[in-house]
């Protein structure tokens, strides 16, 4: 499952980043009064945006993946 959602993430990459993380990027330029730690605002973009994708695109699943760690 995990090669097939990599296979997927490669082939929409570059839509996701033309399409979908410049309506992030725009949205957070409207918030106001939030805290950015030392008021980077280029890692707090780089968070949320990473953040946005990985609860937007990534499949969730109740497998247990924990005896295939090291």
């Amino acid at each position: 499952m995990l090669e097939k959602q990599h296979e997927v993430n490669k082939k929409y990459a570059k839509l996701v980043c033309e399409n979908y993380v410049p309506l992030v990027l725009e949205y957070l330029k409207t918030i106001k009064n939030v805290y950015i730690p030392e008021d980077d605002f280029n890692f707090m973009m780089w968070s949320v945006v990473t953040y946005a994708c990985k609860h937007k695109f990534y499949f969730k699943t109740n497998l247990d993946y924990s005896k295939h760690y090291y």
